[in-house]
């Protein structure tokens, strides 16, 4: 995806403050017909911003964040499939985390990356679940997905 359109795009949105379906049919067309830039964090960075100035959010927008981020963070960085720590600092450093846990789309975006790595930082699990602490115990990613950790909470 084209960052220059990605800016113009936070712009947009952070002027209306809302972010509608038709907005995300544009961005959808946008990506479509763009050849993707080749650094992910930049772009996960713009659809950060977008996230952030939007007040009002579309469910269409909600899905496509998550699908999108989840790409570029489990499937485009490197090792693929592999949340790192490096990427789970990146991630959870430009989060708003209410006590250590991530809500709304945020929540959701890192309940998705936990479901879609096949490995990946507990960091993510316990910023996603509420975890004050992750362990091996209590923090589930992909690999142990079925599991009910010790809360009971099924993942």
């Amino acid at each position: 995806m084209n960052i220059k359109f990605l800016s113009a795009f936070a712009h947009k949105i952070s002027a209306s403050g809302r972010i509608s379906a038709a907005d995300v049919a544009e961005l959808r067309r946008h990506e479509d017909g763009e050849e993707h830039e080749s650094d992910g964090l930049q772009i996960a960075e713009a659809l950060l911003a977008i996230d952030a100035a939007a007040g009002d959010k579309s469910t269409e927008w909600s899905h496509y964040f998550v699908d999108a981020m989840v790409d570029i963070l489990v499937w485009g960085e490197r090792p693929t499939g592999v949340v790192t720590p490096a990427i789970a600092d990146w991630l959870l450093s430009r989060m708003a985390l209410n006590g250590g846990r991530a809500t709304g789309t945020h929540q959701s975006l890192l309940v998705a990356v936990v479901r879609e790595a096949q490995n990946c930082d507990p960091r993510i699990a316990a910023a996603a679940f509420g975890y004050d602490t992750p362990t091996a115990d209590r923090a589930p990613v992909a690999l142990t997905l079925g599991w009910l950790d010790s809360s009971g909470l099924t993942v």
